[in-house]
């Protein structure tokens, strides 16, 4: 943990996914992954968090709360979330393809990376 001023930079639990989760979405507006929405982002980032191989630190401001994250990881991470996620959540996959463009093509570019 390191602390400067008033913001303190911690690891993340579980217990900050909804905070990760509104901290990206209002960071990252046209993005596939706020598209897909807040259930999806905090199971995203929960993988990251239990994954004993990545690192997801927090800026957590005094009187505030979570005002920053980062996160890092071998990139099968992200890889395996997606191969699961098809099928855990399939209902929000199917959703975003439905009602965004920016999810409609991500989708496309990873299933024509996968064949």
């Amino acid at each position: 943990m390191r602390e400067t001023a008033d913001i303190i930079i911690r690891e993340a639990s579980n217990k900050d996914l909804e905070n990760i989760s509104v901290c990206h979405i209002n960071s990252f507006p046209k993005q596939f992954q706020t598209c897909m929405g807040s259930k999806w982002l905090k199971a995203f980032y929960k993988v990251y968090i239990i994954d004993k191989e990545s690192i997801v630190l927090v800026a957590d401001k005094s009187g505030i709360g979570i005002i920053g994250f980062i996160i890092g990881g071998p990139t099968r991470i992200y890889s395996e979330f997606m191969r699961r996620a098809l099928y855990r959540y399939w209902y929000l996959l199917m959703f975003g393809f439905i009602r965004s463009r920016i999810v409609r093509k991500t989708l496309i570019a990873e299933l024509v990376k996968e064949s």
